[in-house]
C-alpha cells in the first residue's frame, strides 16, 4: 500500500508542478513547517479475497503449456521441454510469471493459515521446489548463452520471492527459503556485474525497466544486510536519477506499458534518498 501512497503523491507532485502561484501554495509556502499526515488506510485482503487469489498459483504454477520460453538456443541438443529446462519455474506462461506466481502462493500461506486449499498449494511447492530443481535452474543460468536470461524483471521477482520465504517464520519458509538461497546468490551477481556496465537506464513501462528491476533489488539488499549490493544499488540509482527533471508522465502510459517510467524512478529514489533530499528531488 505505501507503494501506491507514493505513487499518488508523485502524481499530484508532478501535474501541480504549474500551478505554484495560487493562493494554496502560497499560503503553503508560507507555513514551512507543514505535516502531511496519512490518514489513507491500509487496504486490508480478507479470507474469501485470499482463496480467490489461491486459484492463479494452484492452476498455473504446475502448467506447462504453453509456454513463452525466451531460451538462446546453443545446439540441436538444447532444446528441452520447459519442465527439463526450468524444473522448478515452468509454469504460469514464462519464468518470471512462475516466480511471482510462487511469491503470490507463499505470501497467501504465510498470511492466511487457514486457507482453504492451503494443503494442496504447500503440496505443489514441495514437488517442485527442491535442491535438486534449484541446482538445474541454476546451471540454467550458468550457460554461455543464458546468462542475462530474465533480466532485470525475472531477478527482481526471485529476489523478492527469496525475501518472502525468509520472512515466513515456519518450519516450511525456513525450507523452501535455505533451498532457494544458490539461485537467489546467483542472481545478486549477475546484478552485481551487469550494474556497473549499464550507461544509461532503460525507461520503458516494461520488464527491462531498470529502476523496478532495481526497486525490489534494493529491498533485498536491505533485508539481506548485504552493504556491497545495497551500496551497487544506490550508487547506480544516483547516477541515472539524480538530475532527472520533469519527467513526462502526461505521455503515460504507452500501448505497451504495465510500468509508470516515472513513478518506477520515484519508488527507487524514495528508497535511497533521505526524506528532505527525496522531496527536492521530486519537486523538480
Amino acid at each position: 500500500m505505501k507503494y501506491l501512497i507514493y505513487a499518488l503523491v508523485a502524481i499530484t507532485v508532478i501535474s501541480c508542478k504549474n500551478f505554484e502561484t495560487s493562493a494554496t501554495d502560497d499560503k503553503i509556502a508560507e507555513t514551512p513547517n507543514v505535516e502531511i499526515a496519512d490518514k489513507i488506510p491500509t487496504p486490508q485482503l480478507t479470507l474469501k479475497q485470499a482463496n480467490n487469489l489461491a486459484q492463479l498459483p494452484l492452476h498455473c504454477i504446475e502448467t506447462e503449456y504453453p509456454n513463452k520460453m525466451g531460451h538462446v538456443t546453443a545446439s540441436p541438443t538444447d532444446q528441452k521441454r520447459p519442465t527439463v529446462q526450468h524444473p522448478v519455474f515452468y509454469g504460469c506462461f514464462d519464468w518470471h510469471s512462475a516466480v511471482h506466481g510462487y511469491w503470490s502462493a507463499v505470501t497467501l500461506l504465510k498470511n492466511f493459515p487457514e486457507l482453504e486449499q492451503r494443503e494442496e498449494l504447500l503440496l505443489k511447492i514441495h514437488n517442485n521446489l527442491t535442491i535438486e530443481n534449484i541446482a538445474v535452474e541454476v546451471a540454467y543460468f550458468n550457460t554461455a548463452n543464458n546468462t542475462s536470461f530474465e533480466r532485470t524483471y525475472g531477478w527482481a521477482w526471485l529476489l523478492k520471492l527469496q525475501q518472502e520465504l525468509d520472512s515466513w517464520d515456519s518450519v516450511e519458509g525456513e525450507k523452501f527459503s535455505e533451498i532457494l538461497q544458490p539461485l537467489t546468490d546467483v542472481i545478486v551477481t549477475r546484478y552485481m556485474e551487469y550494474l556497473p556496465k549499464l550507461n544509461y537506464a532503460i525507461r520503458v513501462g516494461e520488464h527491462s525497466n531498470t529502476a523496478f528491476g532495481m526497486a525490489f533489488a534494493h529491498d533485498y539488499a536491505v533485508h539481506s544486510q548485504n552493504s556491497a549490493f545495497k551500496n551497487n544499488i544506490e550508487s547506480r540509482a544516483r547516477d541515472f536519477y539524480l538530475k532527472d527533471t520533469d519527467c513526462p508522465i502526461s505521455w503515460e502510459p504507452s500501448g505497451y506499458d504495465f510500468l509508470s517510467p516515472c513513478l518506477e524512478e520515484v519508488d527507487i529514489m524514495r528508497r535511497i534518498l533521505p526524506e528532505m533530499a527525496f522531496h527536492k528531488w521530486i519537486k523538480e
